[in-house]
């Protein structure tokens, strides 16, 4: 072969195993077939079973000096697997002369050979043989064995250790050659099994731009698409290249229709798809049934055995058939197909076929010994289980045998089934093991099976009876929706699961997630959230959702469940008629009742659960309708009926239960003792029995007996655990401590029992004691030691404080190299919690920047291990922990670094890996409102409210929001409605007291206030409470009240510092005249006594002032100088303009509120009016914001003020001004009063008397100066009435007024005699 790239792109297409398509290129286009043809297309003829054809092919080139050896390796290879007759001896001869040619071979005759291997699977042969040709010849002109031996490396048994990684000789290739293609594709797959995407992309587009005619580099992009999980580039690049004409159209095609399942969850999109790759097959490998064979084993496992997606995999089947009736592997994946859809008698006829023709292997028995279990042959499953054992020594090694041996101890051996299930779900999940995601990782997993063994647990095991097995199937099941997150049994198994274990969040976001994006016709969703309804006491929400299944799908009332759960919902609403209608149609659908006339049985049978649930819901309504021997029949049917399955101690607990809340305790004492020591409930039993000694009839004595008796029966490590939990329960600790090392002596290496002991000691506070006993366990052990003992005591000396031991602890245990534990998820784990630990401690010791470092590290091997979730089964806590490490990482990016984008980023990480975690969308969403990202704070608060339509803080940033926007009705509305909900949630009254002061109603939160001083705890001492009484009486002011209130919330640790803020607002701005009246700072100007109190006050709390949110500015330079300012003496004023100034200059916050208003009374103390307004006309036309609103309206009356005192051509621009200020403030008092200033100097005396009456009401009747104004307003305008009311008003007050008895009293009664 003259070509050297045609010879590269054979071997691409072998490595695809499009065989048949390699076959034609060899002789495309060509006259004569030189000896690499004839190689290449008699491996492609081998592989395709075309045996004569390929034999005929090789027999001259095993005389070739340059590919006898790689032709004498096929030879043997076919005569071994396909020749019938007998043929001993040409193998002999085949082998020697192999021996005999292997001695003289040069490195490409070696190189050859190695190939052939290679391709045929055969990876350690192939490597001996690769680097006897390297050894011969390492240099450049040899670089095809490079290139080989990587390849040959990445498909070998991960687990031998090797000199160098496949990703070095490919780079060493690509070093020597840059267009090396087989070096760049082997590289990309070792990037990819890295998850080193970044680098993949870039090496990917670098060829396609080099080759822009290789669809090789196509596929491989398509594949790390895939591996990445990146669903939307997968969609986009199929849609682009889905219509290439070239045999790569088959690997395209099979990674759109994956991503079609699997992710989209979309059969209906994917049945056409498979019949489009069915084409192509027929096209470009009509002759490859092995290709068949692979696409239908794939897509069939991965489908959740939707019907139509299997009788398409099975066209594929019986096409390869038809090439080869005799292949044993077509016909067992015929067999594995007829099973899938449930028709077990075919597949066994299959079976036998394969048995007829001499090809009898483990997995057909194994395959049997599954159909008869389906066909309930217990007793023929047994004995054919039995034969496998006895004849295969490796059968431990199957998950398919383990599976079989859990189904048949279903009845006999619980326990046992139990071990063997979780054991095949390990089993399998080790199958994918290091593989990435993509079409041979879901081979490997087969998430068909797991469902399988998900299923058993579900249907067998009673899974809420045992925590531990309900752990491992949400682990089992998690990992299957993190492999096909469309996947519909696997969602909805996972939400039951969820619900199962009492997490109704997370059940009912799985639950949402099946209705609003992948299914919303699908049945069982509806009536599992009207389950998690009715278990939440939501009954209206229950019968919604059932209504909702309806409307989507009217087939629901053929549903046995649908008329269960109405059941449910007619019983707690005391439709006792309508229940038992409801009961009796679930029984007659369930076929628990014969049908009726007209009724059929459902296609929804009842699982035992289900079944014991419906005779506990008869039994129930019975009793609660006075029918008491009626509900006793109910009992015995169900016992009998449910005798010998895991429900039928359900049913006997639960009558138990009944009869405690009937206060029968003797009847269900004596109903548990009746129980056989011999029952599987026994142990349940006698737990309750204690449950019953401790709680109903406080007799400690016996119900350690329970316990005691439970150890004398069966002294196992359980039982001595429970008797010891038992023991610490009544706080005996050093009898609960003897009984866990009586257990550990059983057990000596069970460091679970080691770490109860420890956590007892703790309990009661015998700290050295536990230090001790932790000190000893892992001296005890120096050869394996337990990290998650290391971890507890080093938390134990953290809590202590004994920050420099527990650093040392954690450091000794570290690995030096995080490349140690790769592959082993469980040492990774440990790894990761003894990070979290360091950095606890590190940030405990003030050294944030390796807490933040020993965080990083945690987050770099908790996301590999959440990506590969099929090396643990554990996947439910590592992706707890991988939120919960992004959340502490996003904490202290915004509390340290201020960076408000690194946090977001790591606060969505975290969302990614727990998405219904309402602490972190609380987090987010409170960021995006920071962040003034309204829209995505909205968004983030929706879906928070979706999850808990109760919660506080979403509702209030809900308000937050519309408070921003000025809806201020809005705002009212939520806050109200969650401060009747908690009405101690100082925070949200807080803000509450805040929106009432801006609508200009701040009497309505009076009420609330109120609501809390009565169902506060400490009442009106509560430092929260004070707070917001103090806020309230300031927005009133009431400022003595106000600083009365806010002194008893200065000293704590949180209220104190927005008290103490509040507070300054009082004693440098409460009530003061405008600064127009000062004259001579110096000279003229004497502090009234109360000024000077305030003063010295604020003094005072300046130094108790602390940051508090990140308010550096407000702390550190506002205030301080504010204060001096309020001094109004020359020297400070001018001290304080140089410092704002200086700071706003510096930090760019020439434009900040706070700053201007501090500059601006600065020139205003100065007589530097000019210089003030031109600092205050710059936030003129500024937008409104809630952090800065306060200080931006102060400036805008200040700026009014200067344009008032400046006369005629400013008003109207005051004018505006101040109404701008009450659009975001209605209890703005000196937006009023200035109001009515203008209105005063344009002769309008009736509406300046409208609005110095409002600031006379807000200012809550106590401002001098407004009253005398309304006065002389009312007399101007001729309401001589009301302005005597408002003058004896203002002289009962101060008595000593100099003008309002002259200037108006005394004229208005004058005006109204005459």
């Amino acid at each position: 072969m003259q070509d050297n790239k045609m010879e590269v792109r054979l071997r691409c297409l072998l490595r695809e195993q499009l065989y048949q398509s390699a076959a034609e290129e060899t002789h495309e286009t060509r006259t004569s077939i030189d000896v690499l043809d004839k190689f290449y297309r008699a491996i492609a003829m081998l592989f395709t079973n075309k045996i004569d054809d390929a034999l005929r092919l090789l027999t001259p080139l095993s005389v070739d000096p340059l590919l006898n050896l790689s032709a004498i390796l096929a030879s043997i290879h076919i005569y071994k697997h396909f020749k019938n007759i007998d043929i001993g001896e040409t193998i002999a001869q085949l082998e020697a002369t192999l021996r005999s040619e292997r001695k003289k071979a040069n490195e490409k005759s070696l190189y050859y050979a190695a190939l052939f291997l290679h391709l045929n699977n055969r990876q350690e042969k192939a490597k001996e043989y690769v680097e006897k040709a390297l050894n011969l010849n390492s240099g450049p002109n040899n670089i095809d064995s490079v290139i080989l031996k990587g390849w040959i490396e990445l498909m070998s048994n991960k687990d031998k250790p090797r000199k160098k990684s496949p990703l070095e000789y490919f780079e060493s290739a690509i070093s020597v050659d840059t267009f090396a293609v087989e070096a760049h594709q082997g590289k990309i797959r070792c990037l990819i099994q890295s998850d080193n995407f970044s680098e993949v992309f870039t090496s990917l587009n670098q060829m396609i731009s080099s080759f822009p005619n290789n669809q090789e580099f196509l596929v491989e992009k398509l594949r790390a698409h895939l591996a990445a999980k990146d669903w939307d580039a997968v969609s986009d690049s199929t849609k682009k290249i889905n219509n290439i004409s070239n045999p790569f159209i088959v690997k395209i095609l099979e990674i759109q229709i994956l991503a079609t399942i699997c992710h989209d969850g979309s059969f209906v999109d994917a049945t056409p798809l498979l019949k489009k790759l069915f084409s192509a097959l027929e096209k470009y490998e009509s002759t490859n049934g092995e290709l068949f064979v692979n696409a239908a084993r794939l897509f069939s496992r991965v489908c959740g055995r939707h019907i139509p997606i299997l009788n398409e995999c099975q066209v594929f089947v019986e096409k390869a058939i038809k090439l080869d009736e005799k292949n044993a592997s077509y016909l067992f994946e015929l067999a594995q197909q007829q099973v899938l859809q449930s028709r077990f008698k075919e597949a066994l006829a299959t079976l036998k076929k394969i048995s007829q023709i001499g090809e009898t292997s483990v997995d057909v028995m194994l395959m049997k010994i599954h159909c008869l279990l389906h066909d309930d042959q217990f007793e023929a499953a047994q004995q054919q289980l039995n034969i496998v054992e006895e004849l295969h020594y490796n059968t431990s090694t199957r998950p398919t045998f383990q599976l079989a041996k859990a189904m048949l101890l279903r009845q006999t051996d619980p326990t046992k089934s139990l071990q063997f299930l979780k054991l095949a779900y390990q089993l399998q999940i080790k199958n994918a093991s290091g593989i990435p995601y993509g079409v041979e990782y879901l081979s490997n997993l087969n998430p068909d099976f797991l469902l399988s063994v998900a299923e058993e647990y579900f249907e067998h095991h009673g899974p809420e009876n045992s925590p531990q097995t309900l752990l491992e199937l949400s682990s089992l099941l998690a990992s299957v929706v993190q492999a096909c997150p469309g996947l519909l049994p696997a969602l909805y198994r996972l939400a039951n699961a969820n619900f199962i274990a009492g997490d109704y969040r997370a059940a009912s976001a799985t639950l949402h997630h099946i209705i609003d994006h992948v299914d919303p016709t699908y049945i069982e969703a509806y009536l599992l959230m009207a389950e998690i309804g009715i278990n939440q006491n939501n009954l209206a929400q229950a019968a919604q959702y059932l209504e909702m299944g309806l409307s989507y799908n009217f087939q629901v009332r053929d549903h046995p469940r649908y008329h269960l759960l109405l059941a449910k919902i007619q019983r707690q609403r005391k439709d006792t008629d309508a229940c038992l209608s409801s009961i009796r149609m679930a029984m007659i659908l369930s076929g628990m009742r014969p049908s009726s006339a007209g009724i059929k049985r459902s296609k929804y049978p009842f699982t035992l659960r289900e079944k014991a649930v419906t005779y506990l819901e008869l039994f129930h309504v019975l009793m609660n309708s006075d029918k008491k021997e009626d509900a006793g029949q109910i009992i015995q049917e169900a016992l009998h009926e449910l005798r010998e399955t895991p429900q039928e101690g359900v049913i006997l607990l639960a009558e138990v239960d009944h009869l405690l809340n009937e206060d029968d305790v003797d009847g269900a004492l004596m109903k548990l003792k009746a129980l056989p020591d011999s029952h599987p409930q026994h142990l349940q039993a006698r737990e309750k029995m204690a449950d019953i000694y401790l709680h109903r009839l406080q007799d400690e004595a016996l119900y350690l007996q329970c316990y005691r008796d439970i150890v004398r029966q069966l002294p196992n490590v359980h039982n001595l655990t429970l008797l010891g939990d038992a023991h610490l329960a009544l706080h005996q600790v050093d009898q609960a401590v003897s009984a866990y090392e009586d257990a550990l002596k059983l057990e000596p290496r069970n460091f679970e029992l080691a770490s109860k002991i420890g956590a007892a000691l703790i309990l009661t506070h015998q700290y050295t004691k536990a230090l001790n006993y932790y000190k000893d366990a892992l001296r005890n052990d120096d050869s394996s030691p337990h990290q998650a003992l290391r971890i507890e005591y080093a938390t134990l000396l953290y809590r202590l404080g004994q920050l420099d031991k527990a650093e040392k602890i954690i450091s000794d245990a570290l690995l030096p190299n995080i490349q140690q534990a790769r592959g082993d998820a469980d040492r990774l784990m440990q790894e990761v919690k003894l990070l979290q630990l360091l950095a606890k401690i590190h940030e405990k010791s003030g050294n944030q920047e390796e807490a933040i470092s020993s965080l990083r590290k945690c987050q770099s091997i908790i996301g590999t291990l959440v990506k590969k979730v099929d090396q643990s089964d554990h996947i439910l806590e590592q992706r707890k922990i991988a939120a919960n490490i992004a959340i502490q990482m996003a904490g202290h990016a915004l509390s340290v670094e201020r960076d408000m984008d690194a946090g977001i980023r790591l606060y969505r990480e975290a969302l990614s890996y727990s998405p219904d975690d309402i602490h972190c969308m609380a987090q987010l969403a409170k960021v995006y409102l920071q962040a003034n990202d309204v829209e995505h704070c909205q968004y983030m608060c929706k879906s928070l409210l979706k999850i808990d339509r109760e919660n506080d803080q979403a509702q209030m940033m809900v308000a937050q929001i519309a408070l921003r926007k000025n809806d201020l009705e809005t705002a009212t509305l939520h806050f109200r409605q969650a401060i009747e909900r908690q009405p101690c949630h100082y925070e949200m009254l807080g803000q509450f007291i805040d929106v009432c002061r801006r609508r200009g109603n701040i009497s309505d939160a009076n009420v609330a206030l109120r609501s809390a001083e009565v169902n506060s705890a400490h009442g009106q001492n509560e430092p929260g409470l004070s707070y917001c009484r103090g806020l309230y009486e300031f927005y009133s002011g009431q400022y003595n009240v106000a600083l009365l209130a806010l002194n008893r919330a200065r000293g704590h640790a949180v209220w104190g510092q927005y008290a103490i803020r509040v507070m300054l607002d009082i004693c440098l701005n409460g009530d003061s005249e405008t600064l127009e009246n000062v004259t001579d700072l110096d000279a003229q100007y004497e502090v009234q006594d109360t000024e000077l109190m305030a003063l010295h006050t604020a003094a005072k709390l300046l130094q108790e002032l602390s940051i508090v949110e990140g308010d550096e500015m407000q702390t550190h330079i506002l205030y301080p100088n504010l204060y001096l300012l309020a001094t109004r003496q020359k020297s400070n004023v001018e001290r304080a303009l140089s410092d704002l100034t200086t700071f706003a200059n510096k930090s760019n916050e020439q434009d900040n509120p706070g700053i201007v208003f501090g500059i601006a009374t600065a020139h205003l103390l100065l007589k530097q009016t000019q210089r003030a307004r031109n600092q205050l006309k710059r936030l003129i036309k500024a937008p409104w914001t809630l952090e800065e609103g306060e200080y931006l309206e102060r400036c805008w009356l200040l700026l009014s003020d200067i344009y008032i005192q400046a006369g005629q051509n400013k008003m109207e621009i005051a004018n505006e001004l101040l109404r701008r200020v009450l659009t975001y403030n209605r209890s703005c008092a000196k937006a009023y009063e200035y109001l009515g200033y203008i209105m005063e100097k344009e002769q309008s005396f009736r509406e300046a008397a409208e609005h110095f009456e409002n600031a006379w009401k807000l200012t809550n009747q106590s401002n001098a100066l407004v009253g005398y104004k309304l006065a002389l307003s009312y007399l101007k305008a001729k309401q001589y009435p009301d302005a005597i009311d408002i003058s004896q008003s203002l002289l009962t007050k101060y008595p000593n007024h100099p003008r309002i008895r002259k200037d108006v009293l005394e004229k208005a009664i004058a005006n109204l005699r005459s």
